[in-house]
Formats: structure tokens, C-alpha cells, sequence
């Protein structure tokens, strides 16, 4: 059995717009079961666990869904071959935040009154783990939307900071709950983390605010704030998927492009390719 989970690739190709089930979500579903968290139902800090909170939020399809696809991304550039091991690893991390109740109370009864515990939420850990023992967690990292600009975002955060702004902000998460900014020590700190809450929660925002503000709210696809642009095709071009005109587009786009460029780079690289 033991060699069964050390050999055993976990990840396939499922592509975000489908309810397929696998490995990976049948792995998750059973660490986030209900039954195995009625103990939380009767704690006094249940409202600021962040365990509890992020086992709530990994049973919803959306972001059990954008979780995946970060794993199958990561796949996909073959930096390493994810194990049935690694990946329970890597869930265990995403939940807990290698924190125990006995931390949690502590933090509640801190200073802080337990705000810090907010760097232990799943969509931080996703991107920026407080700890960076875990390899496969590791290679989510050069994924982190906090690393690439996103210019309209960014410029709707930067002039909607205030508290009086946050029914604007709240309208970009599908679940409608602000992140405010006085939860961090830097803007910086915030923009990051309201870019990484972002990619799991982004919903539809409305044109305007509730209110009659003339403010646009951003319109933001969760995909846009990864690196690859294109990953969504790609996957669909493996999966066959593509419908003819799509394939000719793709076709004519490497007969115009990407067959000169490969004549050119054997005339460059004879030895190489």
C-alpha cells in the first residue's frame, strides 16, 4: 500500500467548467466531510476558526473547483510527479495551517483578539504559506495573482481603501464579504491577499454600487488572475474539446507564427534541436 501511494499520480486533467468527479475531490471531500467537524458546532471561537472556516469553504463547488485547477496547473508544468501522499499533504496544510485548537483559543484570547489567524485562511495558504515545508504547496507559489499586475484591480484598490468603499469592495466576491484592509499591517499585504481570496470567490460584480455610486466595479474572471492566459484552451486542445473552427483558428495561427519561428530557431540552435 505503501508504494501504491508513493507511486500513484493523483491529478487528471479536469477542466474548470465541469462537474467530473476525481481523485483529488474525493481526497478533499473526505477530509471536509460535516461529520467530521460537528465538534466545532459547539465552540466558543467557531465564528473566528480558521479551521473550521476553511472546511466550510472547501465544500463548496467553486472554490473545490479553482483549487483543482491550480494543482492540475501545476501538473502541467512537470516540476513534479504529485503522489496520493503529497497531495493529502498539501490539503491537510491548506485546512489547518499546521494550527491545533489549543492555538487557535491562544490567538482568540491575544492581543489581537485572533486577527492574525487570517494568514492561516486556505487562500493564503494556497499562495503563501506561512510555512514552506510542503513541496507540492510549494509549487503553487509561482502561481500567486499577488506576483502579476492586473491594472484595473489594482487601481480600483488603491482608490477604494476606506471603510465607506467596502459595499464596493464586497461586490467583487461572489459571497459578498468584504476583506477589509485594517485586517493587515501594509496595502501591500492587503492587495495580496484580497488578489489570492480573489481567484477563489470572484463572482459577478454589478456595473455599479448599491448605493447609486457612479464607481465601476471591475469586472475580474477568476482565470485572468493566474499567469497563463491560455491554460483554459490548452486544456480544452488536450481534452479534445475544441470544436472545429476553433482548431483551424489554432492551426492557421501556427502555420502563420510558430512554423517560421521554428525554421528560424534551427538555423540559431543547429546543435540544440
Amino acid at each position: 500500500m505503501d508504494d501504491l501511494l508513493t507511486t500513484l499520480s493523483v491529478i487528471k486533467t479536469v477542466l474548470p467548467d465541469t462537474e467530473e468527479d476525481s481523485v483529488f475531490r474525493q481526497v478533499l471531500q473526505r477530509l471536509v466531510a460535516a461529520n467530521k467537524w460537528e465538534v466545532c458546532e459547539e465552540c466558543a471561537a467557531q465564528a473566528i476558526c480558521p479551521l473550521r472556516n476553511n472546511a466550510l469553504a472547501l465544500r463548496k463547488p467553486r472554490v473545490v473547483q479553482r483549487l483543482e485547477y491550480l494543482f492540475l496547473i501545476s501538473h502541467m508544468r512537470r516540476q513534479r510527479h504529485t503522489t496520493m501522499r503529497d497531495l493529502r499533504s498539501a490539503l491537510a496544510y491548506l485546512i489547518t495551517g499546521n494550527k491545533s485548537c489549543e492555538q487557535v483559543h491562544a490567538a482568540r484570547h491575544g492581543e489581537d483578539a485572533g486577527a492574525s489567524l487570517i494568514n492561516v485562511a486556505y487562500w493564503q495558504s494556497a499562495f503563501a504559506p506561512m510555512e514552506q515545508h510542503d513541496e507540492l504547496l510549494a509549487d503553487l507559489m509561482p502561481l500567486d495573482p499577488a506576483r502579476f499586475p492586473h491594472p484595473h484591480l489594482d487601481r480600483f484598490l488603491y482608490f477604494h481603501q476606506t471603510v465607506k468603499d467596502a459595499e464596493l469592495r464586497r461586490l467583487l466576491f461572489a459571497d459578498k464579504s468584504d476583506l477589509p484592509p485594517y485586517r493587515f499591517k501594509s496595502e501591500v499585504e492587503w492587495t495580496a491577499a484580497f488578489k489570492r481570496r480573489l481567484y477563489f470567490d470572484a463572482g459577478k460584480p454589478a456595473q455599479t454600487a448599491q448605493n447609486g455610486s457612479a464607481s465601476l466595479v471591475p469586472k475580474v474572471h477568476w482565470l485572468t488572475l493566474l499567469p497563463y492566459q491560455y491554460s483554459k484552451l490548452f486544456m480544452m486542445l488536450l481534452d479534445n474539446r475544441l470544436d472545429d473552427e476553433r482548431l483551424q483558428k489554432l492551426r492557421a495561427y501556427s502555420e502563420t507564427y510558430l512554423k517560421p519561428l521554428q525554421s528560424r530557431a534551427k538555423t540559431w540552435f543547429p546543435n540544440k534541436l
